[in-house]
């Protein structure tokens, strides 16, 4: 009997401990279930701010947002401009570079001015020493250019003022040998110009688009002062040729569209005086030539 009682005991401890096991589980998964029922309305009612906030935003936006007046002829303006003010800023933020370059060609002019009035020396060596001083200083800025490291030079525009100051002071040298003490006969002053002009071509590939232009403006220059001087047609056409062939290759190489307009310009201008002032019906070939040279160089460089 007392066997039977313990065994009937024991059973009933261990049926009872099976029930609060169950019920310790049921308790755990009813509380799992309010968590995630309160984390589903929670997401739900977040999103539903969200979307009010941006819906409101946008409508805020839109009240606040008026469409502005573009005139486009400011905007013409502004696009058309943005190369000058690149040249602007690159001269301005190396404004004393440049004045140094600005006043070595002045020297150059004033020397070559000064070759005219004073009398101290001979007029060959006068003309010899400005010359010299335009060589050297191109000889000065490739120096620089290959060794910027030895005097601490972190930027090409010391170069580059230096080389169009010796440009300005070769061609305005060549201008006094050739239109006022004549040392140099016209056709050979033109051999001399294209071999200033060459220089300057080399400087503009190191040295950037400013010394190309110096040097493309003074040789279209040098044609105007020499007509005077009975300028066949021929030498005129093959030297314009020259110099517009330079510009273009200059203009592909540094991507200036400035000096491509300033190249055709001479060019033609060059042109067309040749066309209007020809007397000689023997020149309508070389008129020809040239006419189709032009077109055929500023057609290939688009």
């Amino acid at each position: 009997m007392l066997i039977l009682i313990f065994i009937g005991g024991r059973q009933i401890l261990k049926r009872l401990s099976q029930l609060e096991t169950e019920v310790e589980d049921l308790k755990l998964q009813l509380a799992l279930k309010k968590v995630a029922e309160y984390q589903g309305a929670s997401q739900v009612e977040t999103s539903e701010v969200t979307e009010f906030e941006a819906r409101d935003s946008k409508e805020q936006q839109a009240q606040l947002w008026q469409p502005e007046q573009v005139d486009k002829s400011t905007t013409l303006w502004s696009e058309l401009g943005k190369p000058f003010k690149k040249l602007l800023e690159k001269i301005s933020s190396n404004s004393l570079l440049w004045l140094g370059g600005f006043v070595l060609a002045l020297g150059g002019v004033f020397l070559a001015k000064y070759a005219i009035e004073a009398g101290l020396i001979s007029a060959e060596a006068r003309v010899l020493l400005g010359f010299t001083f335009g060589i050297c200083l191109l000889a000065i800025a490739e120096y620089l250019m290959r060794n910027p490291e030895r005097f601490n030079i972190q930027s090409t525009q010391v170069s580059a003022a230096l080389g169009s100051a010796g440009i300005i002071t070769c061609f305005s040298m060549m201008v006094v040998s050739t239109h006022y003490y004549k040392f140099i006969p016209p056709t050979p002053a033109l051999f001399v110009t294209l071999l200033v002009t060459s220089v300057a071509t080399f400087m503009a590939l190191r040295f950037g688009p400013i010394v190309a232009f110096i040097g493309v403006i003074g040789s279209y220059a040098v044609p105007a002062l020499f007509w005077s001087n009975e300028l066949t047609l021929l030498e005129l056409s093959l030297f314009v040729t020259f110099i517009s062939s330079s510009a273009i290759y200059i203009t592909s190489k540094v991507s200036n569209r400035y000096l491509w307009q300033l190249s055709f310009l001479g060019h033609f201008s060059y042109l067309l005086l040749a066309i209007f002032l020809s007397k000689s019906g023997n020149e309508v070939a070389v008129l020809l030539s040239f006419s189709l040279a032009s077109l055929y160089l500023f057609t290939l460089s688009q």
